[in-house]
């Protein structure tokens, strides 16, 4: 044990003798140990020099023992230090007037060597768990309140999501010209939507009331822990489906295209997902024939939709095996082949596979309802970018998926988008789904983003590079988006600040007015309105 490991004891006895006596005894066995003579100088040293232990003895000249332990027990800087008594009073009386000052324990001169180092070694141990135990808790505490806080974002999730299905129903429900079996199909997809969803939820919080209640081991809570990340990163994934099935029915997306690579696009793609075939022990190959043919003039977003679609739904219904990747160029198109070992499809399925109300299966494996909206999504992205998809699948054996989209199709349809060339803003946002799906919607516009987590982090950002335009939510943490943005104001009035809100509520309202924004965007983002936004103020 080094010296700096050393565990130290501090000695307070008037009689220099017995305190040297004592530091040479406690050394000896490998502690490092301090003395003083009188209370005010113990008193000094214990906030000094924080030891692990003091020995104390009750008959001092300036100020006694009990007095010394009380003060020691009053002050924060060294209440927790365990006190033991070393005295020639030998009365019960004595005894429990040192336990009442706060003393751990109480030793009768003269003293016996090997009780005195049997007792040190005792109480440093106690007061070496205890401070572990404290730790622990601060640990647990601190994982707590992170998993509390992923569970309000999920919240947040979960009301965006919900208004989006509630104009979604409110549509249904002015549809008075549906068929019996039509609202059948219907009222089937929502309660599926709502199971799948329910069973994360519950499982979430669940694991983290577990978690909160405390008396747990460390490979329990990183269990729980591992569940409550599986089991939210899947409502992550089926809020993403809904909500983009969602906007594109409400507000058909219009291709943006620019040239992908498409070799560095499925590559990424297939990295993103190797710890998810991996924990299932599955192989994921990729096949990438495309040679020096790899770039293509489409829509960025649309095609990484359609495959990670394909891939994610080939992994969900895969439980041993493979699944296979495959990128070719045939006759002027690209073509993709997304093979798997999974479960396969029934025949009578496959006709109403990309429509997510085309079941009416109470016994469809769990997952199904989700899988058919983002298929539905597949089919009408390859439609928009004039391509065409078919099947080819065995019940109990697996299923290929086959695209083929057209090089020359998007390419009298690009638009003045890329007006925002080298062009760079901040968007200001805690969270990863927001972010993800307002990047998403610009990334191809040329414009370049940089982001701030939290309210702090965009006021140094910005002052240290500034931007002519921020995107921001406005309840950011640390600092909130508000606060950041009348600080920026004012360091900068011409820069354009826009808050980006999922509901514009009379809080919202103030929030805005109070916060110097120049205008809003809703939350999730539209395509199309951010567009416009971008144009008005960054055009000049």
């Amino acid at each position: 044990m080094s010296i700096s490991e050393r565990q130290t004891v501090l000695i307070v006895d008037d009689a220099e003798s017995i305190t040297e006596f004592i530091k040479q005894l406690l050394e000896e066995h490998g502690y490092s140990a301090v003395g003083c003579g009188n209370g005010v100088e113990a008193l000094r040293l214990a906030v000094e020099i924080r030891p692990d232990l003091i020995l104390l003895d009750i008959m001092m000249p300036d100020v006694d023992g009990y007095a010394i332990c009380a003060q020691l027990k009053a002050d924060n800087k060294t209440k927790d230090i365990p006190v033991i008594f070393l005295s020639a009073l030998n009365s019960s009386f004595d005894k429990v007037k040192a336990f009442k000052c706060g003393a751990v324990d109480y030793i009768t001169k003269p003293v016996q060597n090997d009780e005195l180092m049997a007792r040190v070694k005792t109480h440093l141990t106690i007061s070496n768990l205890h401070h572990s135990l404290l730790s622990c808790n601060r640990d647990l505490e601190e994982k707590i309140r992170e998993r509390t806080q992923n569970l309000e974002t999920e919240n947040e999730n979960l009301r965006s999501l919900n208004a989006i299905m509630e104009k979604t129903l409110v549509k249904y429900r002015n549809q008075s010209d549906m068929t019996d079996e039509e609202k059948k199909l219907r009222r089937t997809f929502l309660e599926d939507i709502r199971q799948e969803l329910l069973t994360p939820l519950q499982s979430i919080y669940g694991f983290a009331g577990i978690i909160g209640s405390g008396g747990m081991n460390e490979e329990k809570i990183k269990e729980y822990s591992n569940a409550i990340e599986t089991n939210a990163q899947y409502l992550c994934t089926s809020f993403d489906k809904i909500i983009q099935f969602s906007l594109h029915k409400i507000d058909p997306i219009k291709p943006n295209p620019t040239n992908v690579d498409v070799s560095a696009l499925i590559y990424e793609i297939c990295s993103l997902r190797k710890p998810t075939v991996d924990h299932k022990n599955i192989q994921l190959v990729l096949k990438d024939s495309l040679g020096n043919q790899n770039l293509f003039f489409t829509d960025h977003t649309m095609l990484s939709c359609i495959i990670e679609n394909l891939i994610d739904n080939a992994i969900e219904f895969t439980k041993e095996g493979s699944i296979e990747l495959r990128a070719s160029h045939d006759k002027g198109s690209f073509v993709f082949c997304i093979k798997d070992t999974g479960i396969g499809i029934n025949p009578e399925k496959i006709d109403i596979l990309f429509n997510p109300l085309g079941h009416n299966d109470k016994a469809s494996t769990r997952g199904y309802a989700f899988a058919t909206i983002g298929l539905a999504l597949v089919k009408e992205f390859i439609e928009t970018l004039q391509g065409q998809i078919w099947i080819d699948s065995t019940p109990g054996r697996g299923t290929e998926f086959y695209i083929s989209l057209p090089a020359d199709a998007l390419k009298n349809t690009m638009g003045d988008n890329n007006i925002f060339a080298n062009k760079t803003i901040i968007v200001a946002d805690d969270d990863d789904v927001s972010y993800i799906l307002l990047s998403e919607a610009i990334k191809h516009t040329g414009l370049k983003i940089r982001r701030a987590k939290d309210g702090r982090e965009l006021f140094e950002m910005f002052r240290l590079n500034p931007t002519p335009l921020i995107i921001t939510n406005l309840k950011l943490p640390v600092m909130n988006g508000t606060e950041a943005l009348k600080i920026i104001k004012k360091m900068s009035p011409e820069t354009i600040a826009i808050a980006q809100m999922p509901y514009f509520s009379a809080v919202d309202k103030r929030n805005y007015s109070n916060s110097l924004c120049d205008g809003f965007i809703e939350k999730p983002a539209k395509q199309e309105q951010i567009i416009e936004v971008l144009k008005k103020y960054l055009i000049n």
